[in-house]
């Protein structure tokens, strides 16, 4: 899994919790702690997961093109690092489609998306 393109600065990885994962995809005006604070207040039983998109949050801005299949790798390459090998994927808004993104392209780490 190709997880940095050629010059594009690393995302920040978000992570709460230590049981139960969760993959957090967010919306493109916004960053995981923005679409998802206050879900993860009533998730206390869940490890939430998520990386913020180039230019959200503490994400340096993009360095060159990225595209949704990279934010994908990207947010299942955290899963993975996180220790899992299966994970639900919650997307919200934009996210939605690197949840179902993620889910196509990586099959092998049971991906499920929600």
């Amino acid at each position: 899994m190709n997880t940095e393109p050629s010059g594009q600065p690393p995302l920040t990885k978000v992570r709460f919790g230590h049981v139960r994962p969760l993959l957090l995809a967010h919306g493109a005006g916004g960053s995981v702690a923005d679409n998802f604070g206050e879900l993860a207040r009533h998730l206390t039983d869940r490890e939430l997961i998520g990386v913020d998109y180039p230019g959200s949050d503490a994400s340096a801005d993009p360095a060159t093109g990225y595209g949704v299949d990279w934010l994908a790798d990207q947010l299942v390459a955290a899963g993975v690092a996180a220790g899992h090998e299966r994970f639900p994927v919650l997307g919200l808004s934009m996210g939605a489609t690197v949840a179902v993104t993620a889910a196509h392209r990586h099959p092998s780490e049971s991906v499920h998306w929600c």
